[in-house]
């Protein structure tokens, strides 16, 4: 996910993205996110992500619009690391120990 290469708070995250620090983030400036991440896609694909973050329909990602998906993500990824971190702490201790690492 873009969210595991973004560094910061999803204040200064929205910050960075809005290049022109009008307070909305356009398609464009979208685009050079994905570029700057090195996640290249496709007009496409880039109209579906936006289309899915600006939840208004107004055609700009607002700063709460933004927040609402950053903060998603996040939860999701955490979510997940959660998941396989208790895959691998078979003994339930919420630490992981080198017996528990000899099964990767």
């Amino acid at each position: 996910g873009i969210v595991a290469k973004i560094a910061g708070d999803a204040d200064y995250v929205f910050q960075q993205v809005d290049m022109d620090g009008n307070g909305h983030v356009d398609r464009e400036e979208l685009k050079q996110l994905f570029n700057l991440l090195e996640c290249y896609i496709s007009p496409a694909e880039l109209e579906e992500v936006f289309n899915a973050l600006d939840e208004d329909k107004d055609g700009t990602i607002s700063q709460r619009e933004f927040t609402n998906w950053y903060c998603q993500s996040e939860e999701r990824i955490l979510s997940q690391v959660r998941h396989v971190f208790d895959k691998i702490d078979t003994d339930h201790s919420n630490t992981i120990d080198k017996e528990e690492l000899k099964t990767l």
